[in-house]
């Protein structure tokens, strides 16, 4: 095997962000860091974390320094992300080494570090000190009524819907309280960009932006952004186009807002791995999906 180094990425060195770009095309074909960072989204506390052969990124994983709130109380927190080894230089230790390096640099600068991984993964993060917890997605199986509040779809090409979206993200109220993040913008404007483009919405009367998409018959509430909690079953019956929802879903949990809900189902292939103390247990929670690196 060729000689492996770890470097860091920083946002400025062309060479290593350039270097970033293609790894996280590689590992993940459907993710984009390019727009994310010439829409000047890419923040300070951002770092990736790369094994190196030449000029290449082989693995990876991405730090992201985070405001945490667990329980109501303030915690320093690291969210681990974009982790992956390019294929043909998996199966050789690679993630491992990144993960040593990273624990070693990181651990003991916050209370909490925590990710999210697939099936594939539930055996290799307790490796390194990380706990499996059980997040729940709260389902409704029916929709309120269509309500009389009228919402706009932002457009993010839109230099002014851009602005005003990025505004109230940087100043938003915590979503949850019970495990959730402050000043997150960071996160949520790559999910707006990368998975939720025609998800976005403003319901004036409320003064709430709402992202929420709809397939075969299924709403999904990802995100409220809001300054005051609102009205959720007002918002969310605003936005809906269909008139055959048989069941909503809220990826986050329902302590700040109240929402109905009839019963709660454990996230698709998604698995929250926690080094610290999470002291909720027997509660059921879901972190906010779109503070999820």
């Amino acid at each position: 095997m060729s000689k492996i180094t770890i470097d860091t990425v920083h946002r400025d060195d062309v060479r290593m962000r350039e270097a970033y770009f293609a790894y996280v095309k590689r590992v993940f074909s459907m993710a984009d860091f390019r727009e994310w960072h010439n829409r000047g989204c890419w923040p300070d506390g951002y770092t990736p974390v790369s094994a190196m052969v030449g000029g290449e990124i082989v693995s990876n994983v991405s730090v992201a320094k985070m405001g945490l709130l667990v329980d109501g109380a303030p915690v320093r927190g690291i969210q681990l992300g974009a982790v992956g080894t390019v294929p043909e230089y998996r199966g050789k230790g690679l993630s491992r080494m990144v993960m040593d390096y990273v624990m070693e640099q990181f651990a003991e600068t916050v209370d909490i570090m925590f990710l999210f991984g697939n099936d594939d993964v539930v055996e290799f993060y307790p490796r390194f000190g990380f706990e499996a917890h059980h997040e729940q997605v709260f389902v409704r199986d029916s929709v309120a009524p269509k309500g009389n509040l009228r919402a706009r779809r932002l457009d993010i090409n839109d230099p002014n819907d851009w602005a005003f979206l990025c505004d109230r993200i940087a100043r938003r109220a915590p979503l949850t309280r019970l495990f959730g993040a402050v000043e997150y913008d960071f996160v949520t404007t790559w999910h707006v960009i990368n998975l939720h483009r025609e998800h976005v919405w403003y319901v004036d009367e409320a003064d709430c932006i709402a992202i929420v998409s709809e397939r075969d018959g299924v709403v999904t509430v990802w995100d409220l952004i809001f300054d005051e909690p609102v009205d959720v079953d007002s918002v969310v019956a605003s936005v809906i186009q269909s008139d055959a929802v048989r069941e909503v879903q809220y990826y986050f949990s329902a302590d700040v807002v109240e929402f109905k809900h009839d019963r709660t189902v454990a996230p698709e292939d998604s698995h929250l791995f926690v080094r610290g103390e999470l002291p909720i247990a027997g509660r059921e929670f879901k972190f906010p999906s779109t503070a999820e690196t």
